[in-house]
């Protein structure tokens, strides 16, 4: 009888650990996931969505993104035409005859942030030429201003990131750049239910476990046997819309063949290695392709993983005396960083 008791006892307490096991699983699921909404006027509410999906029509296609799936959504040019007018109007005011409008108008463009500005100068190409470069040359004079801004990202990633006059929303898996076909989202807040417009969002972002990650700086030494065949860690993993920026200084001595390379690589006496030229030193994100950094190279994060580091160095390059290395310094502006 006792002997039944007690295995009567560990059954009960099984199922009531089970039972408490279970209804963790089942509090951690059904939790909604918060969203920070960072608006144009400089205020943020949070709150949980209370659309279910997202669509966004590309030139592929229209998606239907589950929302949490969305990592962040930034609302392009074409979402926000009244400050595209008003941009348009101070750029106007720039070749104006009255000096102080002309100063006036400088002022007021150098508050505005440098995407807008950017996708601007695709709207000038009807000007009058001359406006035009002045109009453009002031522009850049603006642009350059925004030092820590700009310190985030390279001349091409700029580029790229910056002249994007539709919607761009980052997935768990991928980046999506269309229009968002919602002129506005509801909003469980503890203001009550609210509908904010689509004009009016500055960025949309996902509160997670990871929401209000801080930008890294790091540095790190890579050395000639950090190549392709054993990549240098540097102990940073990344996420989906995270801007990378790397530069580096240094350099590699073969005594052997009597070179020497620095991050950029040395192409004219050492050749190329899986078209790269031997001593480029190159990132990668998890298992994918090899990006090119050299002295100084910058990247958008398209795939969550690893962030590791290589030297591209031909085999016969290596040992046999081989000495040097890159000091190297990684930052990362994570995705959901203002």
């Amino acid at each position: 009888m006792r002997y039944v008791f007690v295995c009567c006892l560990f059954v009960v307490i099984g199922l009531g650990l089970f039972a408490q096991e279970d209804k963790k699983q089942a509090d951690k699921v059904k939790k909604p996931l918060s969203h920070q909404l960072r608006m144009i006027d400089g205020s943020s509410i949070n709150g949980v969505l209370k659309n279910k999906e997202i669509s966004i029509k590309t030139r592929f296609g229209t998606l239907v993104v589950p929302v949490s799936d969305v990592v962040s959504i930034v609302p392009g040019l074409k979402s926000h035409p009244h400050i595209k007018k008003e941009i348009e109007e101070l750029v106007a005011k720039l070749s104006h005859i009255d000096k102080k409008i002309q100063i006036q108008a400088f002022a007021q463009l150098g508050q505005k942030s440098p995407k807008h500005l950017n996708l601007l100068k695709k709207s000038l190409e009807k000007c009058d030429k001359q406006k035009q470069k002045k109009a453009i040359q002031k522009i850049n004079e603006i642009i350059e201003n925004y030092e820590n801004f700009l310190d985030d990202l390279g001349d091409k990633e700029r580029a790229s990131y910056l002249f994007i006059e539709e919607d761009r929303m980052v997935s768990k898996t991928f980046e999506i750049i269309g229009k968002v076909m919602h002129t506005s989202f509801g909003l469980k807040s503890q203001y009550g239910d609210l509908e904010i417009k689509l004009t009016d969002l500055k960025k949309l972002v996902t509160s997670d476990d990871d929401h209000g990650r801080q930008a890294i700086k790091k540095n790190i030494t890579v050395a000639a046997e950090d190549n392709q065949f054993r990549y240098k860690e540097t102990g940073i993993s990344v996420k989906v819309g995270d801007r990378i920026k790397i530069s580096a200084s240094g350099s590699i001595q073969i005594p052997n063949w009597g070179y020497s390379t620095g991050p950029e690589g040395n192409a004219n006496n050492m050749g190329m290695t899986n078209g790269f030229s031997n001593g480029t030193l190159v990132a990668r994100v998890g298992k994918e392709g090899n990006i090119k950094i050299g002295r100084d190279g910058s990247f958008v994060v398209k795939k969550s993983g690893k962030l590791t580091l290589a030297v591209m160095m031909n085999p016969r390059f290596l040992g046999n005396g081989t000495q040097g290395s890159y000091s190297v310094q990684v930052k990362v502006r994570p995705e959901d960083a203002e």
